[in-house]
């Protein structure tokens, strides 16, 4: 019986050749690779900013809250501190009283540009309210030590144009830096006179809950 090694030969080569990937089945394996990596990356980035974002937030509360309770030792309960008409002027009977002894390198700015923003801020991006977003008789607007920035109004007004007196504040809590839009980068937070602290509200409070 003669042995035909040709064919044998032949037979392994198609053999090998079924069993190789094709060029087709390679890019297809390329391509769903590179898809798992870019999900990958990306859930990896927002979650990092979402920790980021988190983190920033609990900072920027606990440099508040601390201010409170330092100010508090000189000026007493913060529910007894000047509110609504008696405070009169608000830079001298409340920012020189109450805050700037108790913030460390803090800055009251006369508006956005002066806090170091590029173009004057709209109230609709931070909330859809009618004030200014500046220091003016009713409003503080300041910077904290690691760049944030806080705007603490005290009235607005409503559609009759009389006084409403608020206890919510904003605060930006990556700075300058874009979008400088509401519960994107800037949050509300609350005065709590009752409880001594500046507290969490809105967007703010579901933003921390949603992500923990």
């Amino acid at each position: 019986m003669k042995i035909n090694l040709k064919r044998i030969q032949k037979l392994k080569f198609i053999s090998y050749y079924n069993k190789a990937f094709s060029l087709a089945e390679i890019l297809l394996a390329l391509v769903i690779i590179g898809i798992i990596a870019a999900i990958t990356i990306f859930n990896l980035t927002a979650n990092i900013k979402k920790i980021e974002t988190q983190t920033r937030l609990r900072k920027a509360q606990s440099t508040l809250a601390n201010m409170v309770i330092r100010s508090e030792i000189d000026n007493g309960p913060m529910k007894y501190w000047e509110q609504g008409e008696s405070i009169g002027d608000i830079r001298e009977n409340y920012w020189e009283v109450y805050f700037e002894p108790y913030l460390t390198y803090s800055k009251l700015c006369k508006d956005s540009f002066d806090c170091g923003y590029k173009y004057n801020l709209s109230s609709s991006k931070w909330q859809n309210a009618s004030w200014g977003i500046m220091t003016s008789s009713t409003r503080l607007l300041f910077k904290i030590a690691d760049g944030m920035v806080v705007f603490y109004p005290k009235n607005t007004t409503n559609s009759e144009g009389e006084p409403v007196y608020v206890t919510i504040l904003f605060i930006d809590i990556n700075g300058t830096r874009e979008p400088n839009t509401y519960c994107k980068d800037v949050f509300p937070f609350v005065r709590d006179y009752d409880k001594s602290s500046i507290l969490p509200t809105d967007c703010t409070t579901k933003y921390l809950q949603k992500h923990y």
